[in-house]
């Protein structure tokens, strides 16, 4: 999938968040994109999705968390 087709992903799951929902949503779409996200920065990350400055310590630790699930064998295909 390209980096567009993420971005694009990651936008409709946050538009149709329920508002008390919107970081957990942002949380799993990474967890799910996390193949397509490595390489990318965090700031990249936000400015792309068009979220808040300050959440770029979301993606860092929702990448590590990525990461660890990924080599557990988390099977993101259920997300």
């Amino acid at each position: 999938m390209k980096k567009n087709d993420v971005f694009s992903a990651i936008k409709h799951a946050l538009s149709v968040a329920n508002k008390g929902d919107q970081t957990v949503t942002v949380q799993l779409q990474i967890i799910k994109y996390y193949s397509e996200l490595k390489g990318l920065s965090a700031r990249e990350f936000v400015e792309e999705v068009g979220l808040k400055p300050s959440l770029v310590t979301l993606f860092t630790d929702s990448m590590k968390l990525a990461r660890k699930l990924t080599e557990a064998g988390m099977n993101k295909d259920r997300l």
